[in-house]
């Protein structure tokens, strides 16, 4: 399940949110759900910029850092976003309009 959220039109960005089942995963179909979400925000409701975050904490980490590596996006660190066992660092991220080339 994906989709986009916290849609503010006036500035044109939205954030990317995903969810897939453990059966669904390592198979290529997180990208290929991430691909289509980035796609319907660009191309069919005219969005400029999508972002999201994820802790580190999270198991899913690497896979929006290959994400942001392969379309170019920008990420920062943020610390101590999470706490779970103890503070957790997390990815700020964002895709740009223009870099997107799916």
């Amino acid at each position: 399940m994906g989709g986009l959220t916290n849609i503010e039109w006036d500035n044109r960005i939205a954030e990317i949110s995903l969810i897939l089942g453990p059966k669904y995963r390592k198979k290529g179909k997180g990208k290929e759900a991430a691909e289509l979400v980035l796609k319907e925000g660009f191309n069919r409701i005219g969005l400029k910029t999508v972002y999201g975050e994820c802790y580190k904490c999270n198991p899913s980490v690497g896979f929006w850092e290959h994400l942001i590596e392969k379309y170019k996006g920008y990420k920062t660190i943020l610390p101590n976003r999470k706490f779970f066992e103890g503070f957790h660092d997390s990815i700020y991220f964002s895709f740009d309009c223009s870099l997107f080339t799916a």
